[in-house]
């Protein structure tokens, strides 16, 4: 398997080539379609293809990506920061170049970025909040940390939370004291980058178990209950599948919480604008996982490839040695293994110690881990104690 891990390294570095080529033609440093009004709906069909899985719905952002309606962007937010980042990505990040794109439409996606952080505001910016309070209430008495995390601290029940600050704040209490709302609805329920569908499943023992949908195939359903306990079914043995509209968020924080914790806790979302690395480097790994010491030295352990990129200098490049230039024309597929979800987009899998890990269907919380030397199934999960086999 080692042997295939290499090969897409080699094809990598190609693209990384056709990237560093297109770097040597600069492009303008203002956007040439800023005065196009066709300009942004056209970007914003192609944000939607291409930017809305990381950085989803109007550029919210997610736990795969930061918020893009703000202005303060941490790679620069000048046209020409704009262009430079969708191009030729932003090494060190899980954002990978588009070189493949034409100029014109990489500004396109630029206009529709501008309709996006120029927006007007929905709400007055909350100024009586104490962000510290809140934080102390995110982790302790509201209990929100048992279903979110924010800066890998807390549950994965719900929505990563790192990056809510680039909601309103209106949004945010809204979500807060009302979730079922329509007008608390920033995104489409059940979709990719957007809310968890609440599934309600019963077997054909009449054990009825209630949480959200991860993946979901004509075959299988992979969820979340409410103790953040993975399972993983084969709908033939299950006596029913319904999908419930209303969210799993607690719909009494209005009476639980006074008036004054509620304008605490948006008060502290609204500082957190994607995960602060710092931060989440203090969070104590999970037991047997990866240190953030073996992220920094990913090149002493070339077997592995444990981030996107391969390493924080982004050279997705493998220093294996197995292949070279005369037995490549020997190269054969070893194994191949299906991987569960609603999509067919590609994604690069991680390899830690022999196990490949890939996500799909769009939710990087659901991940198949698969043994890179027999290609046989292993399925697991980000807490160790709840992983459940299916067989």
């Amino acid at each position: 398997m080692r042997t295939r891990i290499a090969v897409l390294a080699l094809t990598s570095c190609a693209l990384a080539a056709v990237a560093l080529v297109a770097q040597q033609t600069q492009p303008p440093t203002v956007n040439p379609f800023g005065n196009d009004p066709a300009a942004p709906a056209a970007g914003r069909d192609l944000y939607k293809q291409i930017c809305q899985s990381c950085h989803g719905p109007s550029g919210q952002g997610s736990d795969r990506g930061p918020a893009l309606a703000a202005t303060a962007l941490p790679h620069g937010n000048a046209d020409s920061d704009l262009f430079r980042s969708i191009r030729m990505g932003v090494p060190g990040t899980q954002m990978a170049g588009f070189p493949a794109l034409s100029e014109a439409d990489i500004w396109r996606i630029v206009a529709y970025l501008r309709t996006l952080q120029n927006a007007p505001s929905t709400s007055a910016p909350v100024t009586n909040g104490d962000p510290g309070a809140g934080e102390a209430l995110f982790f302790g008495r509201a209990e929100c940390a048992n279903c979110h995390e924010v800066n890998a601290r807390g549950g994965i029940v719900g929505p990563d939370l790192s990056g809510a600050g680039s909601l309103a704040a209106s949004a945010l209490r809204l979500k807060i004291i009302d979730p079922d709302n329509p007008a608390a609805q920033t995104s489409t329920r059940g979709s990719r980058g957007g809310a968890p569908a609440t599934v309600i499943v019963k077997t054909t023992a009449g054990r009825e178990i209630t949480g959200v949908r991860r993946n979901e195939d004509t075959f299988s359903l992979q969820m979340v209950d409410l103790s953040g306990e993975l399972h993983l079914f084969d709908k033939l043995s299950l006596a029913s599948v319904r999908i419930n509209e209303r969210s799993l968020h607690p719909p009494d924080y209005k009476s639980r919480l006074s008036e004054s914790e509620i304008t605490n806790l948006v008060a502290y979302l609204l500082t957190l604008h994607g995960r602060n690395l710092a931060k989440t480097a203090m969070v104590p790994p999970i037991p047997g996982g990866l240190t953030y010491q073996r992220l920094q030295n990913a090149t002493a352990e070339p077997h592995n490839w444990p981030m996107y990129w391969g390493n924080y200098q982004g050279t997705h490049y493998s220093w294996l040695s197995s292949i070279t230039p005369a037995n490549v024309g020997r190269l054969r597929a070893a194994w191949s293994a299906p991987v569960p979800g609603e999509t067919v987009s590609e994604s690069t899998p991680l390899v830690v110690d022999g196990v490949m890990y890939a996500t799909s269907g769009g939710s990087p919380r659901t991940v198949t881990a698969i043994d890179a030397r027999t290609g046989r199934q292993i399925w697991r999960f980000v807490r160790p104690q709840k992983v459940r086999n299916p067989g």
